[in-house]
């Protein structure tokens, strides 16, 4: 009995690792399953990206950031939201920083899919001007029309010094 659970713990961490394998082969990502939720989701979705996001990404205060994904939905979905959490700020506060798609608490955006055709998300940023440069990482969740948190991706960026001839924000 002793000797099934162990063989079953080790079958289900070489699942894990497989579902979590990040490789970037031809622009293309499997989004894996996000390990906080411990939710498998029913088949994988396609998600083709402009670059890898496991590359860092810069991003300048006050200028906008635009970065586009395209979903390939692999299964049927009446509704997909997409939730965006900036990793990295909670030691700082900015009573501006709340702008577009950008926030301290998630924002829903709602992308409606209907079965199975490719749709093209347009993420805008802009970040206050007066925000310092760190290294943060911005999460991109996918939740299905039942709140069922499904996929995630993080994308790690590095806030740049402020462009002096950048707009206040």
């Amino acid at each position: 009995m002793f000797d099934k659970i162990i063989v079953i713990l080790i079958l289900m961490n070489n699942l894990i690792s497989i579902l979590t394998k990040t490789d970037c082969p031809q622009n293309e990502i499997i989004w894996s399953e996000c390990r906080k939720y411990r939710k498998i989701p029913p088949k994988p979705i396609s998600v083709r990206f402009e670059q890898c996001l496991s590359n860092r990404t810069n991003i300048v205060p006050g200028e906008i950031f635009s970065y586009t994904t395209e979903f390939e939905p692999k299964f049927d979905v009446d509704k997909l939201f997409m939730k965006i959490y900036v990793l990295g700020l909670r030691s700082i506060r900015l009573p501006l920083f709340r702008h577009q798609n950008l926030c301290l608490r998630p924002d829903i955006i709602e992308c409606p899919i209907r079965s199975r055709i490719p749709t093209t998300l347009n993420i805008n940023l802009r970040l206050p001007g007066e925000t310092p440069q760190f290294n943060g990482t911005l999460r991109i969740v996918l939740i299905d029309g039942q709140n069922n948190k499904l996929l995630c991706y993080e994308m790690p960026f590095l806030i740049e010094k402020r462009n002096k001839e950048s707009d206040q924000f």
